[in-house]
């Protein structure tokens, strides 16, 4: 298992603006997250198995790399290889343990698994001995002693592994400013959420973007759209976490001035207004309330990828819920 120590430093078309976009698309990756693969008892969110084959396929020509590899090029602010790639699973079924991970790892794809150390403490403690795997921790902080939760899973992820944690997996992707600050002061460098979108050099390190694949979201030409996603960093996005006081959360960001066209979609609703207060600032008006987990994707053109000649899109998301 990887064990990695690092420390973070959080941070009309013209040429200028276009350079950073372009230098931006550098030193961005793509992290993919999945959950339940050919699982009966959620069939709605589970990947079919025939899917879960084709993503791997299409994965062929992309350089996939180990997730801290990727935070280390972040932290030194380095150009990441074309096509930058990671593959995690959040706490992962038994079958997955037996049967979908001991294949990715016989073809040497590097694997990040997110685990609740109170299961499956077998299959984590063998992971635990592979090189290509590196284990983080996931369990549920959205309880009243948030604190004595965390403090219990990190003490038994080390008794199992050896190691202390240092990335984390938001329980079903949802976070709010308590957890982070939790977080911090356990030593964690670097967060995942469930928003879809690209993590790339400067965006917020204790909730990066992943795209998750489901049965419905794990479609082959989605697939290919995520795989070829470029990231849209918009800074002041509002709400900062995605656990929120009300049904109706005001939701915007401030855009690079060369982002142009941009449009939003919002889970289970009709399309959002979109309102531009400032020049860059961007406004998205929700239709109606938000019922349990509710998705927010932006997505604007990016240009055509000279080798295919498909479309490409800047992405970047929002998960929220209302907050019980």
């Amino acid at each position: 298992m990887r064990i990695f120590v690092f420390i973070f430093l959080i941070c009309g078309l013209s040429a200028p603006a276009l350079a950073d976009l372009a230098n931006t698309d550098r030193k961005a990756a793509i992290i993919l997250s999945y959950q339940r693969i050919d699982d009966p008892l959620e069939p709605m969110e589970s990947l079919s198995r025939d899917q879960f084959n084709a993503h791997t396929e299409m994965l062929a020509g992309k350089n996939i790399l180990p997730l801290p590899q990727i935070l280390e090029f972040f932290a030194a602010h380095k150009v990441l290889p074309r096509g930058a790639v990671a593959v995690t699973f959040d706490l992962p079924a038994p079958h997955i343990y037996q049967e979908i991970l001991p294949d990715l790892l016989a073809r040497k794809i590097p694997i990040t698994v997110f685990v609740n150390p109170a299961n499956h403490k077998r299959h984590i403690k063998r992971l635990g001995k592979n090189d290509l795997v590196t284990l983080g921790l996931s369990v549920n902080l959205n309880v009243a002693d948030k604190q004595q939760a965390l403090h219990r899973a990190i003490a038994e992820f080390r008794k199992i592994t050896g190691h202390q944690p240092t990335l984390f997996a938001h329980y079903a992707g949802l976070y709010d400013e308590e957890i982070i600050a939790l977080l911090h002061k356990n030593g964690f460098i670097a967060a995942f959420g469930q928003q879809s979108g690209v993590a790339y050099d400067g965006a917020n390190m204790m909730a990066l973007p992943r795209f998750t694949m489901t049965g419905n979201t794990g479609g082959e030409e989605r697939f290919s759209m995520v795989i070829n996603a470029r990231p849209l960093p918009a800074n002041d996005m509002h709400p900062g976490a995605s656990l929120v006081q009300t049904d109706l959360p005001a939701v915007g960001m401030t855009l690079p001035k060369s982002v142009q066209n941009i449009d939003c979609f919002v889970s289970g609703q009709d399309k959002p207004a979109l309102h531009f207060p400032a020049p860059q600032r961007l406004e998205i008006r929700l239709a109606a309330p938000i019922e349990g987990r509710t998705r927010i994707n932006c997505i604007a053109p990016a240009g055509e990828d000279p080798q295919s000649g498909e479309m490409r899109w800047r992405w970047a998301g929002f998960l929220l819920q209302r907050a019980d």
